[in-house]
């Protein structure tokens, strides 16, 4: 046998210990009978003392030694003799001239032996992903670790060949048997190039206003007549045009309380004839009280207006930005989600919601590509995101409009929040930290495929919350509570901003307000935590606070037509092409079935004994009601109300008839009996 060098500074050649010592060079007891014996020299003798030395040196294992003890068995009929071999050739000098120079190239000399008890060869792709990540030369480490083996003939079969024949794979799923990490994830889709869309699909609207002189001034007069009515010495500081209103600051005395002007509102707004009222509140950027009046005619700020400006062409990178619109002083208004954590979108009917989610979408899209971000939208209505269906942004080739695959797409936005988060943890373990998907991106989207982030907009919160309120507000409090850091945020939209529908823990999780004109003033509490949305216009006119910001920012949103949505979502598919995952598509096609799907109340309709304990009682009083279900089967009256669907649509009781009086049972005692046992 050969080894290799156990001390640098000592020739291989007086490695060899005397016979006579009755131990070989690698600690274990000499035979009589050793084909390899060397015969006694003098320079053995004086080394015999040492030959201690040598056992506990050749005892400590390669790792810890630093060195590597490799032990070639040669062919019994070399062809030729190698360079620096001992007595005739039979060993081998690794280090001499003519030796195999590459750990490949011993590692396929080492296996020659060994592969006369296996008839099947190693693939060479299997040896290249073994050794690809080493390179030609290893440490000596990795070479110790692998010939460890290979000291006798029968371990080098059960070890080296056994390693070297199989692939990464079939070694349970690892790159590297040294680094212990998991084989990379399967590659993403390879995005072409984004091509966006042309701006000339937006229509440029003239939202300049203009307020004749005299105007400005008699309104100005109106304001310190009545405020001086009530011994208020005012005077108005200045004036602010806006799109929608008219801004007037006055400055009052300092003994006069911002209260006491401020409760004077209805006499303003009589006396300025505004039809639709003033607003007052205590403007503390400019140290005065702002007054604004409604227009007589008022502009409309399109879309392509404030996508030219440089708030939203100089974005941040990892920025989400869209479009809001502008705000009383003409200053350009974009949102960025990651910032803003979550969206909450209120207000009445008619109010702009639905304009402001389009013109959401229509500024993302124009500005970030598939690669960057996918959406998920839910529209329960059917109506107003079936324009982007087909759009390569989307994360399912689909609008969802079934409440079931709606709540299905929240239980994967869960899974998604989860796998990014363990990813993370991965990489921040192996030694690169990565505490979101910012600097996930940054460090390994060339390695391992960037990550997208996800926008989740639902048009109708109220639908859904109807269908299913416990699981959707529980799944809803999980995404918004942890889900900014993996790129994945929630914009909710309702038009009936009430206390059942935004609930206190939806609100605790969403930052960001955007209140629309609502009717009464407990509804724009609802939204804001404060009033003033039951005072806005409609078509677009705004209140919108984000986290940071202690006051709300009236703005005027922008404007998209539905024939400019569908000119630019028109052009976007016909110049991109649209990628879908697979498995994801699969994991929202296996949405539960109805008679699965949870009540709001933690119960399972057509599923659990207390339908079937209802039916029975209903079939043998003969009559069926909400109240008698209530009363006999203590439980609520969501719950009662599914289980009389439930009762309906099988068939097993008559339908509503308009009356207020109890349903016909149809179901007889001998089919109840059959098909669900004993009635008792």
């Amino acid at each position: 046998p050969t080894f290799r060098a156990s001390e640098p500074e000592t020739p291989r050649s007086d490695r060899l210990v005397d016979p006579a010592e009755e131990h070989d060079d690698r600690g274990f007891r000499a035979s009589s009978s050793d084909p390899f014996e060397r015969p006694r020299t003098e320079e053995t003798e004086e080394r015999g003392g040492r030959g201690s030395d040598f056992r506990s040196l050749f005892s400590r294992s390669a790792e810890t030694d630093g060195r590597s003890d490799r032990i070639e068995i040669p062919d019994p009929k070399p062809e030729e003799e190698p360079a620096g071999s001992f007595d005739g050739g039979d060993r081998v000098d690794p280090f001499a001239e003519g030796a195999p120079a590459s750990p490949d190239e011993l590692y396929q000399e080492d296996r020659s032996d060994a592969d006369l008890f296996d008839d099947d060869e190693p693939e060479e792709s299997n040896l290249d992903g073994y050794f690809g990540d080493r390179g030609d030369s290893r440490s000596s480490r990795d070479m110790g670790t692998r010939d460890m083996g290979t000291r006798d003939r029968g371990t080098r079969d059960m070890g080296t060949r056994d390693m070297g024949s199989r692939g990464p794979r079939e070694m349970g799923g690892f790159a590297s048997p040294d680094s212990g990490e998991p084989a990379p994830a399967p590659k993403p889709p390879v995005y072409k190039p984004y091509v966006r869309p042309s701006l000339e699909n937006l229509r440029a609207y003239d939202d300049a206003v203009s307020i004749p002189q005299d105007v400005i001034e008699r309104n100005s007069e109106i304001i310190v007549d009545t405020l001086a009515g009530f011994k208020v010495d005012a005077e108005v500081v200045k004036v602010t045009i806006g799109a929608a209103v008219t801004r007037y600051y006055i400055d009052i005395p300092r003994n006069i309380s911002v209260s006491t002007v401020i409760k004077r509102e209805e006499e303003i707004s009589m006396r300025l004839h505004a039809r639709d009222g003033v607003s007052m509140f205590a403007s503390r950027e400019n140290g005065a009280i702002s007054i604004e009046v409604p227009n007589a005619k008022r502009a409309t700020v399109g879309l392509a207006s404030v996508m030219e400006s440089e708030e939203f062409l100089n974005a941040k990178p990892h920025s989400l930005m869209f479009v809001v619109g502008k705000d009383v002083e003409g200053r350009n208004v974009c949102g960025n989600i990651p910032k803003m954590t979550h969206v909450l979108v209120a207000g009445s009917t008619n109010s702009g919601k639905s304009v402001c989610l389009n013109a959401m979408l229509i500024s993302l899209i124009y500005k970030y590509s598939p690669e960057d971000l996918r959406l998920i939208l839910i529209d329960p209505k059917k109506v107003e995101f079936t324009v982007f269906d087909g759009l390569p942004h989307l994360m399912l080739n689909e609008i969802i409009s079934d409440p079931q695959k709606a709540v299905t797409a929240l239980n994967w936005a869960i899974k998604e929040m989860e796998r990014r988060y363990t990813l993370f943890e991965q990489k921040t373990r192996s030694g690169t930290a990565v505490r979101n998907i910012d600097e996930y991106n940054d460090i390994f989207a060339e390695e391992e495929g960037k990550i997208p982030k996800i926008v989740i907009v639902v048009d109708e919160l109220a639908d859904l919350m109807s269908f299913a309120k416990k699981d959707i507000e529980e799944r809803i409090q999980r995404l918004a509570a942890k889900a900014r850091a993996a790129g994945i945020h929630l914009v909710l939209a309702t038009q009936r901003p009430s206390v059942d529908v935004i609930t206190g823990v939806i609100k605790s999780n969403l930052p960001t307000r955007i209140a629309f004109r609502v009717i009464q003033e407990v509804d724009s509490r609802t939204i804001l935590d404060e009033t003033g949305a039951q005072k806005l216009l409609g078509n677009g006119d705004m209140l919108y606070r984000t986290g940071g910001m202690f006051n709300c920012l009236r703005v005027q949103g922008a404007f998209v037509s539905s024939e400019e949505v569908q000119a630019v979502v028109d052009e976007v598919k016909r110049n991109n092409e649209a990628y879908f995952d697979e498995e994801v598509v699969n994991f929202f096609n296996k949405s539960n079935s109805p008679e699965e799907v949870s009540d709001g109340e933690g119960g399972n309709v057509g599923s659990d004994s207390v339908e079937i304990k209802a039916l029975a009682i209903v079939v043998k009083l003969g009559s069926a009601s909400i109240s008698l279900i209530q009363r006999r089967c203590s439980v609520g009256y969501a719950r009662a109300g599914k289980i009389i669907e439930w009762m309906e649509q099988e068939g097993y009781i008559s339908p509503f008839d308009g009356k207020a009086k109890a349903r016909t049972v149809l179901l007889t005692k001998e089919e109840f009996e059959s098909k669900y046992g004993p009635l008792d």
